[in-house]
């Protein structure tokens, strides 16, 4: 399991910014790029084991591909597509491709040590990079609630570390109740995939915590994962990325994962 991180930039107009719904054409691409067996597997999941967004960081005026394989086949196929790969042709422009970072995403075990031995201010900011959406009831919600949030991500941790199931849902009910969004900047925003423009939110909230200790380490345990598989619906199309923050912080904070976090102008 690999996350990829590239810089793209338009061939024809290098100073072009390209838009975040941008990352479902680039979707297809790298399915067309990969065997077709891949492509019928990942139409047969419900969630899929790829996260994949666009952003602009505007400190440094380019545009950032981040891409999340969450299963070792999948990231294998992709492999080989992205090993080298310096242009993509899609309709409507090439794009240059230049590799900024390729991890290995922490095993479970890896995780669950790291989150152990992380020590948080009880205020997360979460940023999001790319625009987010819920489904409940047959209707989006273009809000952040607890409740979404950890079903989410629960169902995308269940999916990547199936051997390590989070299913308590005693545990998830007290989750529910110990954590709160005490904060945010949010906007709503629409997300283009073909003819459809999904409502979603754009911007940041800040979660508190209120937990005892057990359930503090699976809550620290999900923000680590969560920069990888994304928030909300359609992550793998593109909605949903994000960074996280600690705001007790004055200065620029260590990442979770190990590097620091990016700033994120939205």
């Amino acid at each position: 399991m690999k996350q990829y991180r590239f810089v793209l930039s338009n061939r024809d107009r290098p100073e072009e910014r390209i838009p975040a719904s941008r990352a479902y054409a680039l979707y297809a691409w790298l399915l067309s790029q990969m065997p077709e067996e891949v492509g019928d597997i990942l139409h047969q999941q419900g969630e899929t084991p790829l996260a994949q967004y666009l952003h602009y960081d505007f400190e440094k005026k380019e545009t950032v591909w981040t891409l999340s394989f969450l299963a070792d086949w999948l990231s294998e196929a992709a492999d080989p597509v992205l090993a080298g790969l310096s242009g993509i042709s899609l309709h409507g422009g090439t794009y240059s491709a230049q590799l900024l970072s390729c991890r290995e995403q922490p095993s479970a075990e890896a995780m669950f040590e790291q989150a152990r031995q992380i020590e948080t201010d009880r205020y997360t900011t979460w940023n999001l990079l790319s625009p987010a959406s819920f489904r409940q009831n047959n209707r989006y919600v273009i809000f952040p609630q607890e409740r979404l949030i950890l079903q989410n991500l629960i169902a995308k941790w269940n999916l990547t570390y199936p051997a390590y199931p989070l299913d308590d849902e005693d545990a998830f009910l007290a989750l529910e109740t110990g954590i709160h969004v005490v904060d945010y900047r949010l906007r709503t925003s629409r997300y283009s995939i073909k003819r459809t423009k999904i409502p979603g939110f754009s911007g940041s909230f800040t979660l508190e915590s209120r937990l005892p200790a057990p359930l503090e380490e699976i809550w620290k345990l999900l923000t680590l994962f969560a920069p990888y598989c994304g928030l909300g619906i359609k992550t793998t199309l593109g909605m949903g990325g994000l960074l996280l923050s600690d705001v007790s912080s004055p200065a620029p904070c260590k990442s979770f994962l190990g590097y620091p976090f990016e700033t994120a102008a939205l």
